[in-house]
């Protein structure tokens, strides 16, 4: 999709990045705030999370949820929100005609919200509902003990369930106040700018900057993990019918480059129905469809494969994808795989960016985090670029002998631990 970047400096500090989309019907509207898991102590863990669920609870201008819902969905538009490591993220997706309504929903959302007794009582219970899930998906718990184990801060969701139990009122204002400040917003809007609308957005957004509170912007800080060379770790599952294992190659080197280069590796290994890994296992019988994941990132970079799967059929599974991810890494590819994971990987970037949306969740990450961004017609140029070489330095650049992570969740995986450890021995050292 054609577009272009405007980074603007608002009142105070604030950020503002407008994707100009010309043409577009809809637009996306997402405010990031510098208030997630890396700024709250252990024993507050949820407190973010809660918050964020609590920003659609009733605020100043609309006393009551149902208020503020029926205003933005009474034009079509749907409303979201997540927090994550150093972010709450509220969002927003309408049509552009509905710009400014949703830019003064948006900005009520983190003005002044109400806080009540009853709210807080009935959000601690939706957010204990929530987690209360995740605690029942073994693959989500397999791979949260793998993240843990590379991020010690992270605590286990029966702890975090724990925590929102001794959160009280005056601890959501006072988190609240030092996180919601102009210093920590950032504001990214995707849409057609036509028509004086980029003007307006900064006018009203600078508007209602002017009497927003003022703080301390949060600095991100990457911590490069440690101990993760060699670990495998096992839980119980209440299922007898399956195993789960996550394999997770870790490495501490950082380059934008590897991003190309580790999509193009995993679609050959694993993207689409003719991809080697997919094909062998479902031939052999020994899964429906295996997963993979990549990441390159500032506090560490991962290649992980996972997969539930009956417990006889869990090893060689096992083996199977290591084997595999080895073999593809020596670079033992074709010339005709090399082409088809180019033309797929690029196929598929292009594909994804056809809506405001994608460009704002493209883009936005970088953009909160004061760091470069990176055009998507750029990162097709890259895909295409890609060579066989490339891929044969991954291994001993990015994906080293003996950093890896074994996490397993089952009713006899305790038992195999050493089992699955040798054929990680046998293929990473």
């Amino acid at each position: 999709m054609k577009h272009t970047l405007h980074t603007i400096s608002l009142d105070g500090g604030a950020q503002l990045l407008a994707i100009n989309t010309p043409g577009a019907r809809s637009m996306q509207f997402n405010t990031l705030v510098r208030a997630g898991w890396d700024y709250i102590n252990a024993k507050q863990f949820e407190l973010p999370h809660l918050l964020e669920h609590l920003a659609f609870q009733g605020n100043k201008q609309y006393p009551s949820s149902q208020e503020f819902s029926f205003d933005v969905e009474k034009n079509g538009a749907y409303m979201n929100a997540h927090t994550s490591e150093y972010m709450i993220h509220y969002d927003f997706e309408a049509s552009i005609h509905d710009l400014q309504n949703i830019t003064k929903l948006a900005c009520s959302q983190i003005d002044e919200p109400l806080f009540s007794d009853e709210a807080i009582t009935a959000q601690k219970q939706v957010v204990t509902s929530e987690l209360s899930r995740k605690l029942e998906d073994d693959g989500n718990r397999c791979g949260y003990k793998t993240t843990q184990i590379l991020k010690p801060t992270l605590i286990d969701f029966q702890d975090r369930i724990k925590t929102l139990n001794v959160i009280t009122r005056d601890d959501i204002e006072s988190y609240f106040n030092q996180t919601h400040v102009k210093e920590n917003l950032c504001f990214v809007v995707a849409a057609d700018f036509g028509d004086d609308r980029l003007q307006l957005l900064e006018s009203q957004l600078n508007t209602f900057l002017k009497s927003y509170r003022t703080g301390n912007k949060k600095s991100i800080t990457y911590n490069k993990p440690k101990g993760y060379k060699k670990v495998v770790v096992s839980q119980k599952t209440k299922l007898v019918t399956q195993d789960t294992f996550n394999f997770s190659l870790i490495s501490n080197v950082y380059e934008k480059r590897a991003v190309a280069v580790t999509r193009i590796f995993n679609v050959i290994l694993n993207g689409g129905s003719s991809s080697r890994l997919f094909t062998l296992a479902r031939d052999k019988g020994l899964s429906y469809g295996v997963g993979t994941g990549r990441g390159i990132n500032k506090d560490y970079s991962y290649y992980e494969v996972y997969d539930a799967t009956e417990p006889e059929k869990a090893l060689p599974l096992f083996d199977l994808c290591l084997s595999q991810i080895k073999d593809v890494l020596n670079g033992n590819i074709t010339q005709n795989d090399l082409e088809r994971g180019i033309g797929f990987s690029a196929g598929r970037v292009e594909l994804a960016f056809e809506t405001p949306g994608d460009l704002a969740y493209w883009y936005g990450p970088d953009f909160s985090r004061d760091e470069d961004m990176f055009d998507p017609n750029e990162f097709v140029k890259d895909l295409r670029s890609v060579t066989i070489n490339d891929i044969k330095t991954l291994y001993g650049t990015y994906i080293k002998d003996g950093q890896w992570l074994i996490s397993l969740v089952g009713n006899k995986t305790s038992a195999q631990k050493s089992d699955y450890e040798k054929i990680a021995e046998k293929y990473f050292g």
